[in-house]
């Protein structure tokens, strides 16, 4: 999306874990002119990853930036206060850094695939657009016609608050 077509100033993937439920997002920083191609390189990569899974050596570098982004997070006082907050919540729990890394160090190619398949496959998507768009609702039927397309709905609710556009599938909460 930005190094190999220059499509986005900024691309990053995160997501938020909680005790029942939680979500993976991907965000895209781009030009109004570029969103649709934006959007059909994410969703190409999202098939890829579902297709295919994901290659032994992007786990190995994804490991690799989790367990030093677990030590980078023990340089200040509040980093180790809201890990150990988390830890305590979500798992009752507060491992040792160690350990921690020893979790991460054991996720398999496998471990990847399940959740790519739990997650990614035939799973309805929430697109938001926020942005000066000077006809939202245009933006919006737009949107609604590239998420038909990609078969994520079979119909689309749209929402246009603002200079806020949210595509969702009509099933989604």
């Amino acid at each position: 999306v930005r190094e190999e077509r220059g499509l986005a100033y900024a691309v990053y993937s995160y997501r938020a874990a909680y005790e029942d439920a939680g979500f993976l997002a991907i965000y895209a920083g781009t030009a109004p002119d570029r969103v649709h191609e934006t959007l059909g390189v994410v969703d190409e990569q999202l098939d890829l990853l579902v297709r295919e899974g994901l290659p032994a050596d992007e786990l190995e570098a994804a490991k690799g930036h989790l367990t030093g982004s677990l030590a980078m997070s023990l340089e200040t006082s509040a980093s180790r206060m809201r890990r150990l907050g988390r830890c305590d919540q979500a798992e009752g729990e507060i491992p040792s850094l160690d350990e921690l890394v020893a979790r991460v160090e054991a996720v398999t190619t496998d471990d990847v695939a399940r959740v790519i398949d739990r997650v990614l496959r035939d799973a309805p998507r929430t697109l938001a657009v926020v942005g000066p768009h000077d006809d939202v609702v245009g933006a919006a039927e737009a949107l609604a016609v590239h998420a038909r397309r990609q078969n994520r709905a079979r119909a689309v609710l749209l929402e246009a608050i603002d200079r806020t556009v949210v595509v969702r599938a009509p099933d989604q909460p």
